[in-house]
């Protein structure tokens, strides 16, 4: 009998120090989580006010992707709002590990000047 209660107590102290190991490394990775921000400048193709999302073609953004045309995720309503089909936008991509990523910063470019025509 005495030798059934060490083994139960030996038996349950290792199941706590893998529960602890385990609960630490959860929380280390947890807060190893980042949220990291790029400049990015593209062209407005679409906007889905419903979706709360605009569809940008836009160049390489260093260190994250590469130039394509994708949908961007909208969290400002306002912001959403004064874009239209043809902007060119300059514009941070947030990218949080665990909501997606994002767009804000949006600022719309003035129209590039249209070349005088030769005479």
């Amino acid at each position: 009998m005495d030798m059934r209660r060490r083994m139960s107590r030996l038996v349950t102290g290792l199941a706590l120090v893998t529960l602890v190991a385990v609960a630490g490394g959860a929380c280390k990775a947890r807060d190893q989580l980042t949220v990291r921000s790029y400049a990015m400048q593209g062209k407005v193709l679409a906007v889905d006010v419903q979706g709360k999302q605009a569809t940008i073609q836009h160049g390489d953004i260093p260190g994250f992707m590469g130039a394509m045309t994708m949908a961007y995720p909208i969290k400002d309503d306002e912001a959403l709002a004064r874009l239209k089909k043809g902007d060119e936008i300059k514009a941070v991509v947030v990218v949080d590990d665990t909501k997606g990523l994002w767009l804000e910063h949006i600022q719309i470019l003035p129209p590039a000047p249209s070349a005088a025509p030769a005479k």
